[in-house]
């Protein structure tokens, strides 16, 4: 088996070797290393300074217009849970709300309800300069059984 292996081996390294098509290429360390360079990932964009845009007079606050509430889930109410999902959200220029990330979540489905809801939220976008720009911001849930 092995002396089979080996035999099978060498015939396709000769063929590599003595072939002018695409196997022969395939295996150069010209096309490698240019594969390598077009594969890196460009550096990603520095992200804005959001502090500094408080220090700016002109910059305005974006303003919730309605906050919906999470519903409760049915499980967590048969297991009294309790307590506040809070989650960092990125108020974007377009009036969508995106990153949404968990900061505190609860189980039996709160956490989701709470994301959900975030994804409802109404607002106008924070402005700089007179221009529309994304702003960071938390948003907490409360959840009590009732």
């Amino acid at each position: 088996m092995k002396i089979l292996l080996l035999l099978l081996a060498c015939v396709v390294t000769s063929y590599a070797q003595e072939s002018k098509g695409s196997l022969g290429k395939v295996g150069s360390s010209v096309i490698t290393s240019q594969t390598t360079k077009d594969v890196a990932s460009p550096t990603p964009p520095a992200s804005p300074d959001y502090a500094s845009y408080n220090k700016n007079p002109t910059f305005k606050r974006p303003r919730i217009l309605a906050k919906p509430d999470a519903e409760y889930t049915e499980e967590a109410r048969r297991n009294s849970v309790r307590g506040q999902v809070l989650l960092r959200v990125l108020l974007a220029e377009t009036g969508e709300v995106t990153r949404i990330r968990v900061v505190q979540g609860l189980p039996f489905g709160l956490t989701e309800r709470a994301i959900a809801a975030a994804r409802q939220l109404k607002f106008e976008p924070a402005e700089l300069e007179g221009k529309k720009v994304a702003y960071p911001v938390a948003l907490v849930y409360n959840f009590r059984p009732h």
